[in-house]
């Protein structure tokens, strides 16, 4: 209850702002380790929250193919996982979640990416690269620079809870 009085609460609806790297580095050189030592660490990808890679994408369904394209990853990407994972053991088994259960079984078993995990083997074995990019033009309305909840003078453009 004291860690919400004092100000906790303030920072889950309106996070402190991010600061450059350069900045951490002059004013406290033991965090700017700890952000860069977390950065470096495969294993640790948040402090709080998921400790994994795999964790993050098991928990945020971006491993699902039967979800909408948005909040999931790209098919060539959901292919390579899948090539990856069926290929056989991990070099480190937390890689991996389970494959008999939940979003990795369901990944491997889905259909609709057969066809794509065809055309991604063939890259591989050519030795092209299989990652995509998006280059489509951004639109006019997407090139505005008004849209960020922090004004240059670093206060918030919605307002704080009360």
């Amino acid at each position: 209850m004291m860690a919400i009085e004092e100000g906790v609460h303030d920072n889950l609806i309106c996070p402190p702002a991010q600061e450059d790297l350069a900045v951490v580095y002059k004013r406290d050189r033991r965090r700017y380790d700890r952000i860069i030592a977390r950065a470096l660490d495969p294993y640790q990808v948040d402090e709080d929250g998921y400790s994994s890679i795999s964790e993050l994408l098991e928990q945020s369904q971006a491993l699902d193919p039967t979800r909408p394209k948005n909040p999931r990853l790209t098919n060539n990407a959901l292919a390579r996982i899948a090539l990856d994972v069926a290929s056989g053991r991990p070099p480190n088994e937390s890689w991996v979640g389970n494959r008999t259960k939940g979003p990795y079984k369901k990944l491997l078993t889905d259909r609709s990416l057969r066809v794509t995990q065809i055309e991604v083997a063939k890259q591989l074995t050519a030795g092209k690269s299989v990652a995509t990019f998006s280059d489509r033009p951004l639109k006019a309305s997407d090139k505005r620079g008004d849209d960020s909840d922090i004004e240059e003078d670093g206060v918030y453009t919605v307002r704080p809870p009360s």
